[in-house]
């Protein structure tokens, strides 16, 4: 899997807290992270052995909240350089 950073313009830690509860998703994978004088990150980095439908709930849940707000996050993709820790 891939890390998935956000520019999170309208996501708040309530929003992250309950994408995580719907989609049953450990705390490492579903992160906002404050950046200094710019919007926090919203950072989506799965295990590389995570199930497709746990990953695929956190992207719509992310798309539903964008899209209800009316504002869509920046995005981009890091490679995902390290070891699963997973087990």
């Amino acid at each position: 899997m891939i890390l998935l950073a956000l520019a999170a313009a309208s996501f708040t830690q309530a929003d992250v807290l309950a994408i995580r509860r719907t989609c049953r998703v450990p705390a490492s994978w579903l992160k906002l992270e404050p950046v200094p004088g710019k919007r926090p990150r919203l950072h989506i980095h799965p295990s590389r052995n995570a199930e497709y439908a746990r990953v695929d709930c956190m992207l719509n849940a992310v798309k539903n909240i964008a899209e209800a707000r009316g504002e869509w996050p920046d995005m981009g993709f890091v490679g995902n350089e390290a070891p699963d820790t997973d087990k």
